[in-house]
């Protein structure tokens, strides 16, 4: 019972975490890597939620960078990892933008194999 009292899922609360990276534009692998030590250093602290700032992948004022289909192949990979590695977190991005939410959408329906995973590693 007294574990129960000290469990804040218990009163109706929530744990949740919000993160803000440190990123580089127009370098995903980089930005994958921040964003996933902190997804996992939220995991560690048991968030429920965590919260990232849009576009944390590809960085924000990409501007005309949007439209070079490197850098949009190689953030629509990050997802993939991100989605295929977190094992305690669900990434769901977030946008205003129909074609961004089927960008995203695309992300999550790429299955990788054993050896893309190590590739991507």
């Amino acid at each position: 019972m007294v574990k129960a009292f000290f469990n804040p899922y218990s009163h109706g609360f929530a744990r949740l975490a919000v993160a803000t990276p440190r990123v580089r534009v127009g370098d995903s692998d980089y930005n994958l890597e921040a964003t996933h030590a902190l997804m996992r250093e939220a995991a560690r602290g048991k968030a429920l939620l965590a919260v990232f700032p849009e576009l944390g992948l590809s960085a924000y004022s990409c501007e005309d960078l949007f439209h070079q289909q490197a850098l949009l192949r190689a953030s629509e990979a990050a997802l993939t990892w991100l989605l295929a590695r977190s094992k305690a977190m669900l990434p769901i991005p977030g946008t205003a933008s129909v074609a961004h939410l089927e960008e995203n959408v695309r992300a999550a329906q790429i299955t990788l194999s054993p050896a893309d995973l190590a590739a991507l590693d």
